[in-house]
């Protein structure tokens, strides 16, 4: 539990220093179609700032495709679709705000190498709780700011997603865990949002408090299946909406739905579904 606690705090500290920052450029990554190579696709919008140091990575712009070199209090705004494709070498610190549904993930990136370019492993938390109607109503008004030219506007509702995720983060994860439903309810939303990490039963019970037995009993109680029969369920209905919806390849949706083994997951998705992924993307695509 304890690490848990320490990332909480040095993701507290992180939002702190995005509010302080002078802002810099704001950059709208839009939906495409085409998704390239390497790049990760998400149907949730998230905020990305630079807290130092500076990158590069190619977004899929208003305008079209753009390679940018992001330097400290630059941010990006990705709308719900939009891929992003990182060049994670260089020294920078890198934050990323991502409201997963009704559950907030705030993760960190920290890389010390010009020529190292592979992606640093995150400092992330997750709020395990709904966030309030501010969020929401912040969220949808970013979504709709691309096409706005006030910069102050844009640069204000950026700020204030900051500052709601700050309080988001400072809420008591376990508040009303003695009530069993809420708590299932809780554990079942933070897996839904989760699932492209490498959770399990046993990481849930730590973040939640509770035990790996407690969790397997309010999951046979209140939904029938075992924890980690709905936690392959949610991948396998993101594994779906990639294949029908992205040109990615197999084992980039393997990787984006939390699978760190290829063979596996196509022998699970066939089990599961009937048909290879392959299949599965020519029959949705016809």
């Amino acid at each position: 539990m304890v690490i848990f606690m320490k990332n909480k705090e040095i993701i507290l500290k992180k939002i702190a220093k995005a509010r302080k920052l002078k802002p810099g450029q704001i950059f709208f990554a839009v939906p495409e179609k085409i998704t390239p190579p390497n790049a990760e696709y998400l149907p949730i919008p998230r905020l990305i700032v630079i807290l130092s140091g500076s990158k590069q990575a190619l977004l899929p712009l208003v305008e079209r495709r753009t390679k940018l070199h992001l330097e400290t209090g630059d941010m990006i705004y990705c709308l719900p679709g939009a891929w992003e494709k990182h060049d994670w070498s260089g020294n920078y610190e890198m934050l990323c705000i991502v409201p997963r549904k009704d559950y907030l993930r705030v993760s960190f990136y920290v890389h010390e190498s010009l020529t190292e370019a592979s992606r640093p492993e995150p400092i992330f938390h997750h709020t395990g709780l709904p966030y309030n109607e501010v969020m929401r109503s912040t969220i949808n008004a970013l979504n709709s700011a691309s096409e706005m030219s006030d910069r102050i506007v844009i640069e204000n509702l950026a700020k204030a997603l900051l500052g709601i995720a700050e309080h988001e983060c400072q809420r008591n994860i376990h508040e009303n865990r003695g009530r069993p439903e809420l708590l299932f309810n809780r554990i079942r939303n933070w897996t839904a949002n989760s699932f492209q990490e490498e959770i399990s039963r046993h990481l849930a019970a730590k973040v939640f408090g509770v035990s790996s037995g407690y969790i397997s009993q309010l999951f046979k109680t209140h939904s029938g299946i075992a924890f980690q029969d709905y936690l392959t369920q949610c991948r396998m209905d993101h594994a779906c909406e990639l294949l029908e919806k992205t040109d990615l390849a197999v084992y980039q949706v393997a990787d984006q739905c939390g699978f760190n083994n290829y063979v596996h997951f196509v022998r699970r998705f066939r089990e599961l579904n009937g048909i290879s992924p392959g299949k599965y993307r020519e029959a949705a695509q016809k």
